[in-house]
């Protein structure tokens, strides 16, 4: 099964109910795509850090979550220095990252139970078209863990590395990540199947 990254230090963003969170969410992915101006994105950005930091949610663990993406974004970004400008590139890479930090807050502040009730609440109006609310809130709520659960498998890679006095750094990870990443599925497939899903 795919673990959850949920931190259990009580800040006020663990008392808001998980309808609440996934509601903001969805608008913090929005807001950055409606074509806000770039300070708008860089104060949406450092924000999310603030709120993350008064809900106890330690620096080095948002650090963790952040780093490896940073690369991502890093190439997002001197992709588009070169073929349109640094302010684009720059609105890129901000609505990348405030999508991801989102998304992490979020698993980090919901457990996964809640979430999946949350969902599957908000998806109840959609029986009326033969979609069950049960699945639908399971799927999604996979994809929201997704990413955090990717960046801790990637994290757990690194340290084995520095364990055997390798550069944690290396292209060389990605593809035991990705042997990772199909286990973790396949045995997530079991156990549903298990639960008659």
């Amino acid at each position: 099964m795919i673990a959850s990254v949920y931190l259990k230090n009580k800040g006020f963003l663990h008392q808001i109910p998980a309808g609440v969170k996934l509601s903001l969410l969805v608008a913090l992915c929005l807001v950055p795509l409606m074509g806000v101006p770039l300070w708008v994105l860089v104060s949406l950005f450092f924000g999310l850090i603030m709120v993350a930091l008064t809900a106890k949610i330690p620096i080095y663990w948002l650090w963790k979550m952040l780093r490896p993406i940073l690369v991502l974004a890093a190439f997002v970004f001197t992709f588009h220095l070169f073929y349109s400008s640094w302010q684009t590139g720059l609105v890129f890479t901000l609505r990348f990252l405030i999508m991801v930090l989102a998304a992490s807050m979020l698993s980090a502040t919901t457990q996964s139970s809640d979430l999946i009730r949350a969902l599957e609440k908000a998806a109840s109006p959609f029986k009326i078209v033969g979609v069950k609310p049960r699945i639908l809130g399971l799927m999604i709520a996979l994809v929201l863990q997704l990413i955090p659960s990717l960046l801790r498998n990637w994290h757990a890679l690194q340290d084995a590395r520095k364990a055997r006095g390798a550069s944690p750094f290396s292209i060389l990870l990605f593809l035991p990540l990705i042997i990772l990443a199909l286990k973790q599925a396949d045995e997530l497939a079991l156990a549903m199947e298990a639960r008659g899903y």
